[in-house]
């Protein structure tokens, strides 16, 4: 064999590894999602509602943890689509 031969074979082997290395790592992409700050009254109808925000990863978690707070019968809390 010539030193050629062996460096493109060298070259496809390394293109193929590269290949399978791109194909097996896992996506980065997060999941997100438009909230916003949603109040309600004791009927379930709109009182106010704030501009949707798009929330991802450890935010959108945060958000969609936080809990609603009722004042006089009023409900806030945030509603994610």
């Amino acid at each position: 064999m010539t030193c050629n031969n062996i460096r493109m074979k060298k070259k496809i082997i390394y293109a193929a590894i590269l290949v399978l290395i791109a194909i097996a790592a896992p996506s980065c992409s997060k999941t997100c999602k438009n909230c916003k700050l949603v109040t309600r009254d004791s009927n379930g109808s709109i009182v106010n509602s704030g501009d949707p925000t798009q929330y991802c990863g450890a935010d959108l978690v945060g958000i969609e943890a936080t809990p609603a707070t009722t004042v006089g019968g009023n409900t806030t809390k945030y509603e994610c689509d």
